[in-house]
């Protein structure tokens, strides 16, 4: 059966090439990337998942945390991570914390026990110093919510002009009585308050005073939607 030696000693490159080649790191030349991976190829050479991972080394496997995936949008976003991640050669484990701080530290946990090499979090439960611990064993990054003191890598929209622009987009059409539905709370804190901004903000321009009864909160599934479509 071949080993990692067969590759060292067919590809011409040393074992700490190799190596970082089979745990995919970044910044390795294109062709000794390509040279290895075509005797790995030739010779049937696969890495032995179970020893790196008793080694400590990497298992080119990403968690993503959402909190609910049959919310349509957190579907798509899971979608798009996993195709991107195994043309990358990482594999992808989907947690859904159901808003639970606790079920979310439990996920986190598999990065400090070496079971994910990083982790993507789609929303998070828990505050940022707590969150922030986790830096210690591997990488965080934050994609659709934001941490505004956080120094992790974040992927986002700006969610204040998209809430914005969807309410103005509907004033000038002539709508004057306009519900607001959203997951979280309606506050100036809290991961929710670009948005409840963005609406507050085309609404005042407009001279349309705010309706609290038209403020429908934890609104988090299509059911929900529906619910509230039909009143």
């Amino acid at each position: 059966m071949p080993n990692i030696n067969d590759v060292v000693r067919l590809s011409g490159v040393s074992k700490s090439t190799v190596s970082r080649v089979i745990n995919n790191y970044p910044y390795i030349a294109a062709d000794k990337r390509e040279r290895v991976l075509k005797v790995m190829e030739e010779i049937g050479y696969t890495p032995n998942r179970s020893a790196q991972k008793l080694r400590g080394q990497l298992t080119t496997t990403i968690g993503v945390i959402v909190p609910r995936i049959v919310n349509p949008f957190f579907s798509y976003l899971v979608e798009a991570i996993e195709k991107e991640g195994y043309k990358r050669g990482y594999q992808t484990i989907i947690f859904q914390s159901n808003e639970d701080s606790k079920r979310e530290l439990d996920f986190l946990n598999l990065l400090k026990r070496k079971q994910v090499d990083g982790v993507i979090m789609t929303a998070y439960e828990n505050n940022w110093n707590t969150i922030s611990e986790y830096l210690n064993y591997g990488p965080i990054v934050m994609c659709n919510e934001y941490i505004s003191d956080s120094i992790v890598p974040m992927v986002r929209v700006d969610q204040l002009m998209a809430s914005y622009d969807g309410l103005k987009h509907l004033i000038e059409r002539g709508h004057r009585k306009i519900a607001y539905c959203t997951g979280g709370l309606f506050s100036e804190v809290g991961k929710d308050k670009d948005r409840n901004q963005g609406y507050q903000k085309a609404l005042i321009e407009a001279g349309i005073e705010i309706n609290p009864n038209w403020i429908i909160i934890k609104c988090h599934t299509i059911e929900d939607g529906r619910k509230y479509c039909i009143k």
